[in-house]
This record gives C-alpha cells, sequence and structure tokens, in this order.
C-alpha cells in the first residue's frame, strides 16, 4: 500500500474479508481513508480486482487526491524534468503492456487502443498502463525506461535512441513517472 495509507481504515463491507484474509472470491467494497481524506467506495471483485487497482495506481491517485484536499503536497509526486525535445504537444497516447499466456512480453505506445490490439492480432493482449492519455514524448520515455527494465520484451527498437544526448534524461523520467504510478 502506498505511504500515508491509514489501514486502520481499510475495511470491506463484505464477509469475503475474514480473519485478516482477503478470500480470492466474491465482490469487496473497501472505503479508503488517506491522510484524513476518505475516499470513494471502490468496488473490487476478488485479489485480481484488488492487484489491479494498485498495478494501475487507483490507490495512488487516491493518495494525490487526499494530498490535494488536504493542501498538502507528496514529494513522489514530483517528476524529473521531461527533455525538452519530448515536450510539448497534445496528450493523446496510451502506453500499454502486451501479455502472452498472462505474461508481459512487449511495451507500445498508441493513440488507439482498440486498433491497435487489431494490428496486433492474437499476438498479445494488451493491458493500458496509462488511465488517462499522456504525450507522445512522455509515453516515448515511459515506454523506453520498461524496455530498459525489460530486456527480454520482443520490442525489436528501442523508442528511442540511446545515442540521442538526452536519453538518460527520457528513462530517468520514465522510470520516475513508473515508480510514481505504482509499476
Amino acid at each position: 500500500m502506498p505511504p500515508g495509507f491509514d489501514y486502520e481504515h481499510f475495511a470491506s463491507s463484505s464477509d469475503e474479508l475474514k480473519d485478516g484474509f482477503l478470500h480470492p472470491f466474491g465482490n469487496c467494497v473497501f472505503d479508503i481513508q488517506i491522510n484524513g481524506c476518505t475516499g470513494a467506495a471502490l468496488n473490487v471483485t476478488g485479489l485480481a480486482g484488488l492487484a489491479g487497482l494498485i498495478r494501475h495506481g487507483a490507490l495512488k491517485a487516491l493518495e494525490r487526491q487526499a494530498a490535494k484536499e488536504s493542501g498538502t503536497t507528496l514529494a513522489a509526486n514530483a517528476l524529473p524534468t521531461l527533455p525538452k525535445a519530448l515536450s510539448g504537444g497534445a496528450a493523446d497516447t496510451y502506453v500499454y503492456l502486451g501479455a502472452n499466456n498472462g505474461k508481459n512480453v512487449y511495451v507500445g505506445i498508441t493513440n488507439n487502443l482498440a486498433r491497435r490490439q487489431g494490428e496486433h492480432g492474437a499476438r498479445f493482449a494488451l493491458d493500458p498502463i496509462t488511465s488517462a492519455p499522456v504525450t507522445r514524448g512522455q509515453a516515448r520515455a515511459i515506454e523506453q525506461a520498461l524496455i530498459v527494465r525489460n530486456p527480454g520484451f520482443q520490442n525489436v527498437r528501442n523508442s528511442i535512441s540511446p545515442n540521442h544526448a538526452y536519453y538518460d534524461d527520457a528513462v530517468s523520467w520514465g522510470e520516475s513517472w513508473l515508480k510514481q504510478n505504482g509499476f
């Protein structure tokens, strides 16, 4: 759970949370209170649903909202400066992981997830990691950070050439974004 998470207020309104263990079946509704601010109830189906919320940064988003409501700032929210060559443009691009047999094997970016899934076909299923679109430059930095983290991925080319002077700064920005968003 994210720093600042108030474990005392993490409770299930269903009987699926018994003896301190979350049972993997059934619907659970969690009331989340972070830094004194109560978030909306989260409807979750089993452990897979909770893992998905955590993976996709829903709890991070609640923590950021709590900080905003309480007038505090979270040090973890500060990202390094994105290199100028990657700055600007419309936020219209998504970053996704491609999974095959339940294992992530590819990372990509697109401005149309449905079209891109069709282009990939049965090769793998897309799992977007950006809940909202980002700029193309931001997407490239996130994608490159994931390529660096996962040398065994099926990506055949870098999103950002290691020969660019801004390569290290871009990967650092992407890595910071990934950490900030729970990856």
